[in-house]
């Protein structure tokens, strides 16, 4: 995932799109947002992998985590002029928009449009299930993108730019002859960049090369493909075949019937294939071809058969991109302290997660196992563990320290107990993915709840190490400031740079402020942040101090 926006969800009218990255930070107080931006992508991403028809359902056993419930708990109630709401995703090369709408006490929503943009072959496949209508298009190459792209840079030229001009900034420093290169470098790509956009402006034309819509197959239940969402493409070809032959045949039947004209003594057959022509003609007109002649109605049709194999490869490449999304959701719902473990005891997140670890049949000799050890001792839990299975109804979790000396885990305290259902979670995870990690996504919620300062900074290592080493993205809600000062030192220490440098950032941190809503943080080359948090996170401490008598 590398993008999220929506409008009219909760309490936002518009939420501005936000940018994913390797590890997404989102930190503000409460009642910001944050948690609403967590249920957008639960919720979407459970329609396209789930559903894909005109129903969107708030209710579905994997939403459980949202809890929306109802149409009427998902709007925002500001508006009362719409009763839509709008959500817009955008995964590897594709943008996914939907739009749905509702009664207030409907468990389920209605799907009027879904949109999907393939923003590398510039086609928009638009399905619309009020009017049953699926539109197809596809554009020349825009210069909308490029255009993008300069915004992006000159944004960091201009970032940078306020960064030199500081007094404390020390041009002939290493880290500052870097950053003054960096500028440099930019103002010579945005210079370029400015100069081929003018001259492509000049001769581009900005057209489409097609732009058609054909009825919904309306009878799923004999569907030939895998998904809805395939077999509306195919469908689509299909019609788009069969209107070709209709109109070939047109032309055809005209042009016989202007041949036997001309070269005809007999009046009746004359005025016979004069009708003819007359009956096409009208069939013609309610073409509505407008500017278009009939000829070119079918080159546009014969254009659209050529990317047949195209189009179809594109909506069944969106369709894996879709499938490959593996979502976990790690909630903040404390652990109880308890000796036992119960499986049936289905709020209990650490027994739960114990129970997923033994299942997912990890054993001392496979790398997740000695993953567990590594950062059980880092959270300073202890050296080992071992599990125990107790007629098949709970698990005693025992923790085995430097003198082998066994306890249990709930005698370590609450912060052991947070650390070890994150921990096992993330290596049952690994576990079932090995041989795909990179398409895992886990959203945690408030990971710091009862550790002390040292180790909730320890979490940001946590993260990277997993990300670096296993390639999983992390999207994190949190209020800790020493999980923040730790990404800030990881940047430093590894020198990472934008995301189009060498050595690109994998942290991405928004802070999503009550009165303006979401923005995101940029980091300096020394892991300082460009711009400010808004008050109530970092500014606390200092306020505190100065506050002293």
């Amino acid at each position: 995932m590398k993008k999220i926006s929506f409008k009219n969800f909760r309490r936002f009218v518009e939420f501005p799109t936000l940018e994913l990255g390797k590890i997404s930070i989102m930190v503000g107080r409460n009642n910001s947002g944050k948690s609403t931006m967590v249920k957008a992508i639960l919720l979407v991403l459970d329609y396209l992998q789930n559903q894909q028809y005109n129903e969107f359902s708030f209710t579905n056993k994997s939403l459980e985590d949202a809890n929306i419930i109802t149409f009427g708990r998902a709007k925002n109630n500001k508006l009362q002029s719409t009763n839509e709401i709008s959500f817009q995703i955008e995964i590897e090369d594709y943008v996914f928009s939907i739009f749905i709408y509702g009664e207030n006490d409907d468990t389920s929503a209605s799907v009027s449009r879904v949109i999907i943009s393939d923003q590398n072959l510039n086609t928009t496949f638009e399905i619309n299930y009020i009017t049953e209508i699926i539109n197809i298009s596809k554009s020349t190459p825009k210069l909308i993108t490029k255009f993008d792209a300069l915004d992006d840079l000159i944004k960091e030229w201009e970032e940078i730019g306020k960064e030199i001009q500081k007094d404390d900034f020390k041009k002939i420093s290493p880290e500052g002859l870097r950053v003054l290169d960096r500028y440099n470098s930019l103002k010579e790509k945005i210079d370029s960049l400015n100069k081929n956009l003018k001259k492509e402006s000049d001769e581009d034309e900005n057209g489409e090369l097609f732009n058609l819509s054909y009825s919904l197959k309306s009878n799923l239940e004999n569907k030939t493909e895998d998904t809805i969402l395939q077999e509306f493409v195919s469908d689509f070809t299909f019609q788009n075949d069969a209107e070709i032959r209709k109109l070939k045949n047109y032309v055809d039947e005209i042009a016989k019937a202007k041949k036997i004209i001309e070269s005809s003594t007999d009046s009746r057959e004359v005025k016979e294939n004069k009708n003819k022509i007359d009956i096409i003609n009208k069939k013609i007109e309610l073409l509505e071809l407008t500017d278009q002649t009939l000829e070119e109605k079918i080159q546009e049709l014969v254009d659209i058969d050529n990317y047949r194999h195209e189009l179809s490869k594109s909506i069944e490449n969106s369709i894996r991109a879709i499938k490959d999304v593996h979502l976990y959701y790690l909630g903040a719902n404390p652990s109880k302290q308890s000796a036992l473990f119960s499986i049936r005891d289905k709020q209990n997140n650490l027994a739960q997660a114990i129970h997923d670890f033994k299942q997912s049949k990890i054993y001392p000799e496979h790398s997740e196992y000695i993953f567990v050890k590594k950062w059980m001792k880092k959270f300073e839990v202890g050296e080992d563990f071992n599990i125990e299975f107790y007629a098949g109804e709970a698990y005693e979790f025992y923790v085995i320290d430097e003198e082998q000396n066994t306890a249990h885990l709930a005698d370590k305290g609450m912060g052991s107990l947070q650390a070890m259902m994150l921990i096992l979670r993330v290596a049952t995870i690994m576990r079932k993915h090995r041989n795909n990690l990179k398409q895992i996504t886990i959203i945690v919620e408030e990971p710091e709840l009862n550790l002390h300062p040292a180790l909730q900074s320890k979490l940001s290592s946590f993260f990277h190490t997993v990300n670096v080493e296993y390639g999983i993205h992390f999207i994190i809600e949190t209020h800790s400031e020493y999980l923040i000062r730790k990404s800030q030192l990881l940047v430093a220490e590894n020198g990472y740079t934008n995301p189009d440098g060498l050595n690109p950032n994998p942290f991405k941190i928004h802070y999503f402020d009550l009165e303006n809503g979401p923005y995101q943080m940029n980091y300096r080359f020394d892991g300082r942040f460009t711009n400010e948090f808004g008050t109530g996170f970092y500014d606390v401490n200092n306020n505190l101090i100065f506050d002293l008598p």
